[in-house]
């Protein structure tokens, strides 16, 4: 018999006794509540601390194990956890990103919809949720204008700029975000973390700024959501996405082809 079946027996027996179960007769009390973190990236730490809300009253906990020291009226609740993390705000149900603040920081939530009555104690566990997900994207520049490329300037669209806590499920409109792509040789990559994606179309459009060339910039877009189709499962586990681009100088300009992207995953789930 677990803990919770325990205070539950005892709670029964003293109201056949026409007693009062607990030393709260009008109120309930949450004695216990566990959060189970084990849904995160392998090498990304527990928050230190985290925002427990129940109903319309929040609390600041830490570690795994916490009493709720307030008592509640007999009624339903909305249950959520959720931590402050950089780029991300929360209100009510809804987190929100900035995307445009820089690298999110890791968030995680947890949720649930209590029933409590008077005169009782309650145990519960929260399992909690990675809810940022990070993406890596690498592109191998080849052909004969490789030499002449100074910078790639990057937009990907389709993704969501906030969460819903309760259902677990993107809220609001997709957002387009702006990947900084960093050169090192022939390979540009870019590292964002996301809240997930929204609709059925996530594409990648790449401007090539290049050195004395005629033109001086050039877009290429690609296609991304077969690729994306379920990012937003898993999210602990990093996802790379690696491609080719050939761009070769005509004399009206430049041609390019881009390979399919082919998906991978790095072994950890931190990136500085």
């Amino acid at each position: 018999m677990n803990r919770f079946m325990l205070i539950a027996a005892f709670a029964c027996l003293m109201t056949a006794c026409g007693k009062d179960a607990t030393d709260h007769p009008d109120h309930a009390k949450i004695i216990s509540l566990v959060t189970d973190w084990e849904d995160r990236g392998s090498e990304i730490d527990i928050p230190s601390d985290y925002t427990v809300s129940v109903g319309e009253r929040a609390f600041t906990c830490s570690g795994t194990v916490n009493a709720i020291e307030e008592l509640f009226a007999a009624g339903q609740y909305p249950l959520r956890v959720y931590n402050t993390a950089p780029g991300i705000t929360v209100e009510g149900r809804n987190a929100t990103a900035d995307y445009a603040a820089g690298v999110a920081g890791w968030f995680f939530t947890g949720a649930d919809n209590i029933t409590v009555e008077r005169d009782r104690e309650y145990a519960l566990t929260i399992a909690m949720r990675q809810q940022v997900r990070q993406l890596t994207l690498e592109l191998e520049i080849g052909g004969d204008a490789r030499d002449h490329l100074t910078s790639v300037d990057a937009a990907l669209s389709g993704v969501a700029g906030a969460w819903e806590i309760d259902s677990d499920r993107p809220s609001g409109g997709a957002v387009t975000v702006t990947p900084l792509f960093v050169q090192s040789g022939d390979t540009y990559s870019a590292v964002i973390r996301l809240l997930g994606i929204t609709g059925s179309s996530q594409s990648l459009s790449l401007t090539l700024h290049f050195a004395g060339g005629n033109p001086s910039s050039y877009t290429v877009t690609s296609e991304l959501s077969a690729r994306l189709a379920a990012f937003n499962e898993e999210k602990k586990n990093p996802l790379t996405l690696s491609s080719v681009l050939v761009v070769t100088p005509t004399q009206g300009g430049f041609v390019s082809a881009i390979s399919d992207w082919t998906a991978g995953s790095t072994s950890t789930g931190v990136a500085e």
